[in-house]
């Protein structure tokens, strides 16, 4: 029998609209999640809570992506905007 490669999973109880993408940051325990109403939530993975949220665009969330330094944070919406938010 071969083991799973399923590490963990949490529910997000405090989700302020429905999530349409999610981004890991591959060097801090933050998962960042781009909802439906144009709003960014940023949870830690650690301690399975919202940490910060942003209302970020006018339009739904298409797209997200951590920087290389895990300091920055790219957003997409169907506004037509991309924005750079500094997470601290």
């Amino acid at each position: 029998m071969q083991n799973s490669p399923f590490i963990r999973s949490f529910r997000i109880y405090k989700m302020e609209d429905r999530a349409n993408i999610q981004c890991w940051n591959h060097l801090m325990p933050l998962l960042a999640v781009g909802l439906e109403n144009g709003k960014i939530q940023i949870f830690s993975v650690l301690h399975e809570a919202p940490i910060m949220s942003y209302n970020a665009h006018q339009g739904r969330i298409t797209d997200l992506k951590w920087s290389s330094t895990g300091l920055f944070l790219a957003s997409a919406s169907e506004d037509g905007f991309i924005k750079i938010w500094s997470v601290p």
